[in-house]
């Protein structure tokens, strides 16, 4: 289980880390905004109970990141990111040269 950092302060923006959670582990993460920076980098406010971090990249200069299609496909378009609600798994792939995948559900 990933150790949270409750000294955190909530104004203070730290990225959540997909990759350090365990394969197979689910949880909640509850998108409560999406933003994109000048550079045009995609990234959400986010809040979970079981992931530290409040900030998730979905996209960047190597194109969309922390599982942003399959997020894309649970909440049903990129708009649908924005206030919901789903869970999170990292899972076995062999398919991907880092051995895992991003996982979105409702």
């Amino acid at each position: 289980m990933t150790e949270i950092n409750w000294n955190i302060n909530k104004d203070e923006k730290t990225t959540m880390r997909l990759a350090d959670s365990p394969i197979g582990e689910t949880h909640e993460v509850k998108f409560m905004s999406v933003f994109q920076t000048e550079s045009g980098a995609i990234g959400a406010n986010v809040e979970s109970g079981t992931l530290a971090g409040n900030v998730l990249w979905l996209s960047g200069d190597f194109g969309p990141s922390n599982g942003f299609n399959s997020l894309v496909k649970a909440v049903g378009s990129p708009e649908s990111i924005e206030g919901s609600v789903v869970k999170y798994t990292r899972v076995n792939s062999e398919k991907s040269p880092s051995g895992y995948a991003h996982w979105w559900t409702q």
